[in-house]
């Protein structure tokens, strides 16, 4: 740990990279500080302040307090030395401070020297606010072999915010591989700042991904905790899966909204579920190729997994027992023949549209509805079909995927831990998710599928899943993967 600690002070030593404000308004020679928590000032008494005798205040002691606006009260009391230049520096913490809970809190800052006001003499001072907190969002995109990093801002009084990003690489033995330094700034106009980076490739024998923010003015201070990703291992992680139903040419605008608002935090290992029909049934417009193929190929190109969600996603309300109805699918009641036409159908769709190679690799059936005879024609076709992976098969037929002795079928693999982000159909509700995921954890469960509908989110939706996603990405033992990214990782002899 010595040599990692001393490695990284060596590439950070470089950066000067500090949540900052400066302070600038004089008033009755006092400086107004808003909260914070550390405080620096820097200044230089000249021979006007000190007269003739300057010499004589050499080490003496600068004193500085630093008065409650609204109280009245001394709330700090700081002392430093000057050199015989006249030159100090105060550099310290304030933690102590007692603050409004309901708005900021002015503090004037006094300086005295031998019972003179010296105040005006700062020639600098810089405040890094209390307020103001980092939340790194590491994200890793197996498909690519590549990171991204995003930084979640918390800004509650709209400071201007400059820091700087690192994403450190470590092979065996704890060896430095390579360090990605990315600047950033904010504005501070706004509370809260989602802020992405382009992925980065991962250099060959990578073992161990560190993500870090820096202060780095004088002294070397993390501003967060490191948060470490093990490309190869994610045996003690909470995997997560995002999958949305309902991809078709009518809606993916929509889905294209989705797309960008995860990917504002740098999460694109997302399902988007197609339905057959909802493709084929439109190749006739104008822009199905030049609009409707070419985003969903840049959200493949980006990480997104396109899995098949049927080929008619229709249903007879009133009769949900009898199969092979014309017009309608329902995989829980379908025949052997039936389903597998309408499999067949929706992946070659998705396929061949898709094209450069792109292969369907995951099912979900509509409403969750399967039956043992979809485990039967998933495995019996594979060659055809290429589906390994099942999301949520046993929603409705508990024992879709279970083999007569209770065992859990080993091919197609069923993904069924229920996380879902919606509390009904196109409903989002945090509380309700939250719920569901502690269920999850809390019984063992490692593997959650957290279904949703993109197509159908408002504005109050994208407001519940704002926190889903806060929620997530503040546990540092969560992390995202496609359905087809997880199968690879738990099945890495391919079958």
């Amino acid at each position: 740990m010595k040599k990692i600690t001393s490695l990284l002070l060596i590439f950070t030593l470089i950066i000067s990279s500090l949540f900052c404000m400066s302070v600038s308004a004089y008033e009755n020679e006092a400086i107004s500080l808003d909260e914070s928590y550390r405080v620096i000032i820097k200044g230089n008494i000249g021979s006007d302040k000190l007269g003739t005798n300057h010499k004589y205040f050499d080490r003496k002691e600068v004193t500085l307090t630093l008065k409650n606006t609204s109280t009245g009260d001394v709330d700090y009391i700081q002392q430093t030395t000057i050199d015989n230049e006249g030159n100090y520096k105060f550099d310290f913490y304030c933690d102590n401070l007692t603050y409004s809970t309901t708005q900021v809190t002015s503090h004037t800052v006094s300086l005295n020297l031998a019972g003179q006001n010296v105040t005006d003499t700062i020639t600098s001072s810089k405040i890094v606010s209390k307020f103001v907190t980092l939340t790194l969002l590491p994200s890793y995109d197996s498909f690519n072999d590549k990171v991204k990093l995003n930084a979640l801002i918390e800004n509650s009084f709209g400071l201007e915010v400059d820091y700087t990003l690192y994403v450190v690489f470590y092979g065996d033995e704890n060896r430095l591989l390579d360090v990605d330094k990315v600047p950033r700034k904010t504005t501070g106009d706004v509370n809260e700042s989602i802020l992405d980076t382009e992925a980065i490739s991962i250099p060959d024998g990578t073992k161990l991904i560190k993500f870090m923010a820096w202060n780095n003015e004088e002294t070397l201070i993390p501003y967060t905790t490191a948060r470490e990703v093990e490309p190869d291992n994610f045996d003690d992680k909470i995997i997560c899966i995002f999958k949305l139903d309902d991809l078709g040419y009518g809606n993916y605008k929509k889905f294209d909204k989705a797309y960008n608002y995860f990917k504002s935090y740098g999460i694109t290992q997302i399902g988007f579920g197609a339905v057959g029909h909802s493709w084929y049934d439109y190749k006739d417009q104008s822009d199905y190729d030049s609009a409707f193929l070419t985003t969903v190929r840049k959200w493949v190109n980006d990480g997104v997994e396109i899995w098949c969600h049927g080929n008619l996603h229709k249903r007879n309300e009133s009769d949900t027992t009898t199969g092979d109805q014309e017009g309608y699918e329902y995989f829980s009641a379908d025949s052997y023949a039936t389903q597998l036409y309408n499999l067949q159908t929706a992946v070659d769709t998705i396929n061949n549209d898709i094209g450069n190679g792109y292969k369907v690799r995951t099912f979900g059936a509509p409403y969750n509805a399967c039956s043992k005879t979809t485990a039967k024609v998933l495995a019996e076709n594979y060659d055809t079909l290429g589906i390994e992976t099942v999301m949520l098969g046993e929603t409705l037929t508990k024992d879709a995927f279970h083999d007569d002795e209770g065992n859990p079928t080993t091919f197609p693999v069923n993904l069924g831990n229920d996380a879902r982000i919606e509390s009904s159909t196109g409903v989002m509700n945090y509380d309700n998710f939250v719920k569901k995921f502690n269920s999850n954890v809390n019984a063992g469960n490692k593997v959650l599928v957290m279904q949703g509908h993109g197509a159908q989110w408002d504005d109050a939706d994208y407001a519940e899943l704002d926190k889903i996603v806060h929620f997530l990405l503040s546990n540092p033992d969560v992390t995202f993967m496609t359905p087809s990214q997880y199968y690879d990782y738990s099945h890495p002899a391919t079958k």
